[in-house]
């Protein structure tokens, strides 16, 4: 990863059933990239496991003290050049005490990851919309890319759980997100899978993003009708890059 491209996470999978996800990035910028494994241990607590890449392959450097969640991206959010790893926490058992759930930012540094500078955002955070309800689950899924082209990364972050008023009934939130270029100008687009919506068909919703920002008009909603998936399919479950 060349310095301040603010890339998305190259490789970043969500596994809801056993809440395993694993992605790759250039954490030391030694030129090799390395894997990182969230996953949970014999106790049921999430962890966060460092594999450093190397000439002659992986090597298990350290479990990161910040606990391990349901969602993890990369991407260089602090601009220091280092891919940073973000990490959501939908949940108590992963945030602590923040019950509509959070995300945490840790820096890479030529060294490794670090605490120096960590970053939690949730929704009482000044500047975050909606309020900190309990089982939001903000975080669920996260993904990192450059949308404001600024040259640092910015993180989109699901709750799927948060109300969310539409033709005056509450729907659920979003479940999957991605942010990655899929127009070409630059910028990320915004990728949005509500597994729950239509009763369980799921949608998906693309909003591209111009020479100049998001394209609110030319956003896209895909369904059921549109792409002629199965009845209760739950489309917008999982996204990827």
């Amino acid at each position: 990863m060349s310095e301040r491209t603010g890339r998305p996470n190259r490789s970043a999978i969500f596994k809801g059933g056993n809440w395993n996800a694993r992605l790759t990035g250039d954490f030391n910028r030694d030129g090799y990239a390395d894997v990182d494994l969230n996953y949970r241990d014999a106790g049921g607590i999430g962890r966060v496991t460092w594999f450093k890449g190397a000439a002659s392959g992986l090597t298990k450097v350290s479990t990161l003290s910040v606990k391990g969640g349901r969602s993890i991206a990369a991407g260089d959010v602090n601009g220091n050049g280092y891919d940073d790893i973000v990490i959501g926490q939908p949940y108590t058992s992963e945030s602590g005490a923040v019950s509509g759930g959070q995300v945490t930012m840790g820096p890479g540094t030529a060294t490794g990851f670090t605490t120096t500078g960590m970053t939690t955002i949730q929704q009482a955070t000044t500047g975050v919309p909606g309020a900190n309800e309990s089982g939001d689950a903000l975080g669920a899924s996260v993904s990192v890319g450059d949308h404001n082209l600024d040259g640092d990364a910015d993180v989109l972050a699901g709750a799927p759980n948060e109300d969310i008023t539409r033709d005056g009934v509450n729907r659920s939130g979003a479940v999957a997100v991605s942010l990655t270029d899929l127009t070409g100008y630059g910028r990320t687009d915004l990728t949005v899978g509500t597994e729950g919506e239509d009763a369980g068909d799921g949608v998906l919703l693309h909003v591209p993003s111009g020479s100049t920002g998001l394209g609110l008009s030319q956003a896209k909603v895909y369904g059921r009708a549109q792409l002629g998936t199965p009845t209760g399919a739950h489309l917008g479950q999982t996204l990827t890059p």
